[in-house]
């Protein structure tokens, strides 16, 4: 075994980012790493059960819109408050905290990239970027698939670096350190068959096939059964970032009193989104794990986030895709290029159509087949064992970020 190690973490604090890395942390203390966390103290609950030290912060990021879709310009200023709370909030907290108490290696999202680089290239120690959603390198970015470069949130974005980067005393070409999306180590907690352009992916990318923690997605399998009289089920959850109450109004009209059982998942006190009225068969939940029902569901409608997806394909699910925002309709069009998914945007949306499209990936024997073959892929990549062996061999190797 790789010696102890102390091992930081910088998360963006997003759910999306906090929980997929949540199995690998409890298996990295397992084996007798250190772990500092430093991320939003919203998510301090999954951070201790991972048996990991919570260097947490209050975050004042703006809530995401909370309407159908979010467009480039929401994503975009979402972005810069994220980089801004990152510069000015978690990069002094961890400068100070860990100043006596330098860690072994720092793990990172793209999100933290400021405060994460800063600080590896002044403690001298390695860093490794950890990617939950599509990952990028020379050939292929995700972010030129959402941002223009001439946009005013990216505009801003760059004056936001040149700001810190002259206040620091840098050179101008050091923003190219942090506009960089990928290091000389990354992982990724996707397959590989999943990644646009995945062949030219090299060595420097590890794909783990997914962050799901499979202990809790066993466990999530008995907590829920559908009604015996059940012919089919389905899930709608638009993940932690919305609260859409007209969509799921429209899932109620467009599925309630049908053959389908159908599962929604709102949200943590949003029960009063489908109101006191409702069909026999529409079950909503505040929250209920993805696990409890994916493995007996026939369809996943989601806002696309690559954290649901993921889960849905783990269980070998196909999906409706209802993209929240711009990120969200690039993973349903790659969804859709491999026959996983249908995508409906919201210029399509309504009852009648959501109801159709339910209908059509629910029925749609290839795409059951496609989704089978994609669940092999997901569980073959090795999930949380081989981040930790991938996270070990860096620690051995003294890898630099």
């Amino acid at each position: 075994m790789t010696t102890r190690a102390h091992i930081a973490i910088f998360s963006c604090p997003e759910f999306g980012h906090v929980k997929p890395l949540a199995a690998t942390v409890r298996r990295l203390v397992e084996r007798g790493h250190r772990i500092t966390w430093i991320t939003g103290e919203q998510y301090g609950e999954v951070v201790r059960a991972s048996g990991a030290d919570l260097l947490g912060y209050v975050s004042t990021r703006p809530p995401f819109s909370k309407t159908a879709t979010a467009s480039v310009a929401d994503l975009g200023k979402l972005g810069l408050a994220t980089m801004a709370e990152s510069i000015e909030v978690a990069l002094p907290l961890a400068a100070a905290a860990l100043a006596e108490d330098v860690p072994d290696l720092v793990l990172f999202d793209i999100e933290s990239v400021v405060p994460a680089r800063t600080l590896i290239k002044r403690w001298g120690c390695r860093g490794v970027q950890v990617s939950p959603y599509l990952a990028s390198n020379e050939v292929y970015s995700l972010h030129a698939q959402v941002f223009q470069p001439d946009e005013a949130e990216v505009q801003a974005v760059f004056g936001l670096l040149y700001g810190f980067i002259a206040e620091s005393g840098l050179d101008e070409d050091a923003i190219w350190d942090y506009l960089t999306p990928y290091a000389d180590r990354n992982v990724v907690l996707l397959p590989r068959e999943l990644q646009p352009h995945g062949e030219t992916f090299d060595e420097r990318y590890t794909f783990i096939g997914h962050g799901v923690d499979e202990n809790e997605a066993d466990a999530g399998a008995g907590l829920w059964s559908p009604p015996a009289d059940a012919k089919s089920v389905a899930l709608l959850s638009l993940g932690s970032e919305m609260g859409n109450a007209e969509f799921f109004r429209m899932a109620l009209d467009a599925f309630g009193n049908g053959d389908r059982h159908v599962v929604m998942t709102l949200g943590r006190g949003r029960m009063g989104l489908v109101g006191d009225e409702r069909a026999a068969n529409v079950e909503p939940h505040e929250w209920l794990p993805h696990a409890a029902v994916l493995p007996r569901a026939d369809v996943f409608v989601t806002h696309g986030g690559m954290g649901s997806v993921v889960e849905a394909l783990y269980f070998g699910v196909p999906m409706v895709v209802v993209p929240h925002h711009p990120e969200n309709l690039v993973n349903g069009q790659r969804l859709a290029e491999l026959g996983l998914a249908r995508v409906l945007p919201e210029e399509e949306l309504t009852a009648e159509a959501l109801r159709a499209a339910v209908d059509a990936v629910a029925e749609d024997a290839v795409m059951r087949e496609r989704a089978q073959w994609m669940r092999e892929c997901v569980r073959d990549g090795g999930g949380a064992e081989r981040a930790v062996a991938v996270v070990e061999e860096f620690l051995a190797e003294g890898v630099s970020a």
